[in-house]
């Protein structure tokens, strides 16, 4: 149950069966709109007093931030056409902090949009909730705490939020256009095998 629970994580939101977000349609990160240029991307979060550290070989951008009292990476991914398909956020928080910042971003995220779709605290064998090790459970893969929610009428458009391995705290905006480029940087990580 849990690989593919992080499979549909790791596609997007495409194959989850929606509840709807009432606070609004196509959720978004900065007021950034989807399909925008890297150069309207770039300005706009520039402008907004985020710092640019680099465009990476996919073209894609990578910001500095604070959010939480946290050092946060912001990572705009766009697809060959330079629309912006994807917002990934991470809050790189201290590992005893990790479950903390994500409570609150959770809360953050449910204030703007709603209720949350679906929520995941799942512990694998031999850890469980409650037993005083989660977080190296969640570093050896063997916990998943996600949230997730679906905006109204528009599925395939998501926002999940979750604990990464790391401990981190990453949160991803993904419209419907992102599981096309997903697919297309899938196939061409694996063109010479």
């Amino acid at each position: 149950m849990r690989r593919s629970l992080v499979l549909a994580l790791a596609l997007g939101f495409a194959m989850l069966t929606p509840r709807v977000l009432p606070a609004q349609e196509t959720p978004t990160f900065a007021d950034l709109a989807w399909g925008s240029s890297r150069d309207s991307a770039k300005s706009a979060l520039v402008a907004k007093g985020y710092t640019f550290v680099e465009e990476d070989s996919d073209h894609d951008l990578q910001f500095r931030t604070t959010v939480l009292q946290q050092l946060t990476a912001v990572y705009l991914m766009f697809n060959p056409h330079g629309e912006l398909v994807k917002v990934y956020v991470v809050l790189a928080t201290p590992d005893a902090a990790a479950r903390g910042v994500y409570k609150q971003m959770v809360d953050v995220l449910s204030d703007k949009y709603g209720d949350p779709t679906m929520r995941v605290e799942n512990f694998e064998a031999p850890y469980q909730k409650g037993d005083g090790s989660e977080d190296e459970a969640i570093k050896a893969g063997k916990a998943t705490l996600a949230t997730i929610w679906t905006p109204k009428a528009k599925v395939g458009y998501g926002i999940s939020c979750r604990v990464t391995v790391n401990l981190a705290v990453g949160v991803s905006y993904e419209p419907s256009t992102w599981h096309e480029e997903f697919e297309r940087r899938s196939r061409n990580s694996t063109r010479d095998f």
